[in-house]
């Protein structure tokens, strides 16, 4: 069973800053996105982009769900 942290309610992760900062790398690839799109740039390319984002955010469910 999971401890209780200081503020009362159980940690939802043990690597919390990990999973940050993989969402912050995420942030960056959808502005990329963003950006593409905007350019107008080849559908191919969005669309490889856009599956590696989707890969990252799978990465960090598994990671919340790892604990």
């Amino acid at each position: 069973m999971a401890q209780k942290g200081s503020s009362g309610r159980v940690p939802l992760v043990r690597d919390k800053e990990g999973i940050l900062a993989r969402l912050k790398k995420i942030e960056g690839q959808v502005r990329g996105l963003q950006r593409m799109v905007e350019e107008d740039r080849y559908c191919v390319d969005i669309l490889n982009q856009l599956a590696a984002v989707e890969a990252a955010l799978n990465r960090v469910g598994l990671m919340l769900l790892e604990g």
